[in-house]
């Protein structure tokens, strides 16, 4: 199964072994598969959708077809005392990520996003969490943001300093019996990262 989403929505791309939500409207993947998508969950009418297609293959060539793809790197990151070092950007709570450049792994795209963002510089990466897929449209294009997420540590009892040209306004450390508050505004992508890290019950 691959999980998109569009507009805070999730689109399931599945394959035959995958079952579909009872909870969503499910359709093919065909040629128009984009417009059904679009059909379905512009407005309010659905919160999700399932496109049924024939095999994993299908579903690489229909993101292909249909999408420019940009590549992405963030961190879950910890500080000693098991705070979770959150974001708030656009209105809305974040974890620090961004686009990978040119010549670099995903990896230190990732710390270098997350220095970078928060002014964190003591940064130790750990393992992969989770991949996440978002799409929006750019000059009457759509773009397919792929954003491979990391565990994260610190030492470091640096001050934060939010990075104030990429429009963020804060940079906090949350303890994760206090997240919940935060995630009421953010984003589902976030939520899915952050319940990899951390098997949050939300």
């Amino acid at each position: 199964m691959t999980k998109i989403y569009l507009h805070q929505k999730p689109i399931f791309l599945l394959t035959p072994e995958d079952t579909p939500s009872a909870v969503y409207p499910v359709a093919e993947l065909d040629a128009d598969w984009w417009q059904t998508v679009h059909q379905y969950l512009d407005g309010n009418a659905h919160n999700g959708i399932s496109i049924k297609a024939p095999s994993a293959a299908a579903i690489d060539k229909a993101l292909q077809q249909t999408f420019r793809t940009i590549t992405a790197g963030g961190g879950v990151v910890y500080n000693e005392q098991g705070a979770i070092l959150m974001i708030f950007r656009n209105g809305f709570w974040d974890l620090p990520k961004g686009k990978l450049d040119e010549g670099e792994s995903i990896e230190e795209c990732a710390v270098r996003e997350v220095q970078e963002e928060t002014g964190l510089q003591q940064v130790t990466l750990g393992k992969h969490l989770h991949t996440s897929l978002h799409t929006y449209e750019l000059k009457g294009k759509h773009i397919l943001k792929v954003t491979e997420w990391y565990e994260m540590h610190t030492t470091s009892q640096m001050q934060l300093i939010p990075q104030g040209e990429e429009g963020i306004e804060k940079a906090e450390w949350v303890q994760p019996d206090h997240i919940k508050p935060y995630l009421s505004n953010t984003y589902p992508s976030i939520i899915d990262a952050l319940q990899k890290a951390t098997a949050l019950t939300i």
